[in-house]
């Protein structure tokens, strides 16, 4: 089973923010070089997680196999 799709980068190994925006801006010039039209969303969850109880989410990535110091980092 795949928790990620493969264009996720956040959370997983040799992948970050750094890495999704050098493929983005890629495909952007790309695009842009065969004249076609680019459209781009950002989204702000720096407080996605505000309103949910840490400990049913906390519980929630436990049953999916996040535990550890994974876990052992998140706010409670």
């Amino acid at each position: 089973m795949h928790l990620l799709s493969p264009r996720q980068s956040g959370f997983r190994d040799g992948h970050s923010c750094k890495t999704l925006l050098l493929k983005a801006t890629g495909s952007w010039k790309k695009a842009i070089a065969q004249e076609k039209y680019v459209a781009a969303a950002f989204l702000d969850f720096r407080e996605a997680f505000g309103s949910v109880s840490h400990k049913k989410l906390l519980t929630a990535l436990n049953k999916v196999g996040v535990c550890g110091t994974a876990l052992q980092s998140s706010p409670t």
